[in-house]
């Protein structure tokens, strides 16, 4: 039998600001502000009760406490919007984590496990605009993660085939929202709470060392993605999501690639990651198209340093990391890194 224990805190401190200018006043100015502070106590034991199986299970209680706060200067007041007010108020959070996996080794190349474990994601502050105490904060998410899959390992470990299969259910899924609200304001933006959410996913990867210095990989995930219960109030009247597909979620990613390392310690490395399409907001009306990004790599490897060369996006493929469209009938982006060139110098001592 083996067991662990342990304990974990942090403190931060961190501060956000906005600033559009209109004339000589300020036409939108929330500066906001958190303090935010946790600690854990975790525990997890592993029993193998013959050769082939064994069970672990752990524990995590988690605590946090945030305060936060949104002032708004705003002098120049646009005639569509509302006065913007400040707001402040605490937030608590105490949650018990648990997990357990159970794994079967049938043979020495293989192993074979199953696990469940709960999450959760501490809850926090809007900021941009705040306009109701209500729209101020938002509250955690909660996931339940079950998970089937098989670690393999042949010939002498040069080959390693890995797959797993998983279900994930949440509560109070954590989404940016981007909709008129119910008090008229046109660009209302926020992290909202949606009400079911599930994901169903299932992943492969291989790594393989064919012969003395090239090593292979290769990846591929797939994504289903489901809005279950989620409705959500606008000035037009409520907004149903219920069956649209999670933001930001692509029904595939892969990766494949390979590395030469000589002799003489200098190394050349091929690599293509892709990604299939996804919606950029809960509405599902902004979609981003299947991606694929190629990068290059060669460098020269010593005891004590390393110095590679590198290409990121060699094709300069045009996309989009953010993708919403906002109520006023605008289209907000963000472009993806271009085409990128690079040098990174490592030193060991």
């Amino acid at each position: 039998m083996n067991w662990l224990a342990g304990v974990y805190g942090f403190k931060e401190d961190t501060g956000t600001w906005l600033d559009i200018q209109g004339g000589p006043k300020h036409l939108w100015h929330p500066k906001g502000d958190i303090e935010m502070q946790g600690y854990a106590l975790f525990s997890q034991v592993s029993w193998k009760w013959t050769s082939k199986w064994e069970v672990t299970a752990g524990l995590r209680w988690d605590h946090q406490e945030l305060s936060g706060q949104v002032v708004n200067d705003t002098t120049a007041m646009m005639p569509f919007l509302p006065p913007f007010q400040s707001f402040a108020k605490d937030l608590s959070y105490d949650e018990i984590l648990p997990k357990i996996s159970l794994q079967y080794t049938p043979v020495p190349w293989a192993n074979l496990y199953a696990s469940a474990a709960k999450g959760y994601q501490v809850g926090g502050y809007n900021y941009s605009m705040v306009i109701s105490d209500e729209t101020f904060t938002y509250d955690p998410e909660y996931a339940w993660n079950y998970e089937i899959g098989v670690k393999t390992a042949f010939l002498d470990n040069h080959l390693r085939v890995n797959a797993s299969i998983f279900y994930v259910d949440i509560t109070d899924k954590q989404i940016y929202v981007n909709n008129p609200n119910v008090s008229g304001v046109p660009m209302a933006p926020d992290i909202n709470n949606a009400g079911k959410a599930h994901t169903l996913g299932a992943e492969i990867g291989i790594h393989a060392n064919p012969v003395q210095g090239i090593s292979l990989f290769a990846n591929l995930g797939l994504l289903q993605t489901e809005i279950d219960k989620w409705s959500y109030p606008s000035k037009s009247g409520v907004i149903d999501f219920q069956g649209n597909e999670l933001p930001y979620s692509p029904n595939y990613t892969a990766s494949l690639g390979g590395t030469w390392r000589l002799a003489n310690g200098i190394f050349l490395g091929a690599d293509m990651t892709a990604m299939g399409s996804y919606y950029g907001e809960a509405s599902n009306k902004q979609k981003q198209d299947n991606v694929e990004l190629f990068n290059l790599r060669a460098g020269y490897e010593a005891e004590s340093f390393d110095v590679v060369f590198w290409c990121k996006n060699v094709f300069d493929r045009e996309y989009f990391t953010t993708l919403d469209e906002m109520p006023s009938g605008f289209l907000k982006v963000v472009e993806g890194d271009p085409r990128v060139f690079g040098v990174t110098f490592t030193y060991r001592f």
